[in-house]
């Protein structure tokens, strides 16, 4: 495990070259974020642990003060972590980043919505998603119908044609149910729009969530 200890200006940058498969925040005078290897800024405080699926070589930490910001990080593989440090974890994919934030209790926005069309619906504008958005929960239930849930930096003309991170259909025999699950909680990246398209013409379904834009 290596500690990296960096004093970034306000509202600037750093880039660290450092190769491990976690980001630990030690201590932070501010507001810090990270971006990992452009993947998208994902806000941290201190004792959040970042794990990246595959790992990395490099990422940048922003200053999101307006104010000069020390900054003490640890990095290193996921066994070292185990033995050193006991907090929450995150796992970024390319598509995802998957957040849990051990002892930091967040309050939840409940979405819920009956549907009985394809149409794309607007849950979180990409315009309001400016630190990510965690995805604490999410529940579907379909007849004849399915229910998908994706991100989008603008709005999709089909939910297909988002990042689809959620899906439950019905095929048409009503015998067999597939569904996609998600290991939440998810971390939405910043920029990111949140929709959900459920139901089709005559054909219900119902899709519940939780989530904080944080």
């Amino acid at each position: 495990m290596r500690d990296i200890k960096r004093k970034i200006p306000a509202n600037g940058d750093q880039g660290v070259s450092a190769q491990g498969d976690f980001i630990f925040l030690k201590s932070a005078t501010g507001s810090v974020a990270v971006d990992i290897q452009g993947r998208g800024q994902v806000g941290l405080e201190v004792g959040d642990n970042i794990k990246i699926a595959g790992g990395f070589k490099e990422f940048r930490i922003i200053n999101k003060t307006n104010d000069d910001n020390t900054v003490e990080i640890a990095v290193g593989d996921g066994d070292s972590f185990a033995r050193s440090i006991v907090s929450g974890s995150v796992e970024i994919s390319n598509e995802l980043i998957l957040k849990e934030t051990g002892p930091h209790v967040l309050s939840a926005t409940k979405y819920n919505r009956d549907g009985i069309t394809s149409s794309v619906n607007t849950i979180v504008a990409a315009t309001a998603n400016t630190d990510g958005i965690l995805i604490s929960s999410i529940a579907s239930y379909v007849e004849y119908s399915s229910c998908k849930v994706g991100m989008n930096p603008t709005i999709p003309a089909s939910i297909n044609d988002a990042a689809v991170l959620y899906s439950q259909a019905r095929d048409s025999d009503y015998k067999k149910l597939s569904e996609s699950i998600l290991v939440l909680p998810v971390i939405v990246p910043a920029g990111q729009g949140l929709y959900e398209a459920n139901g089709r013409a005559g054909n219900y379904s119902r899709i519940s969530m939780t989530f904080k834009v944080l």
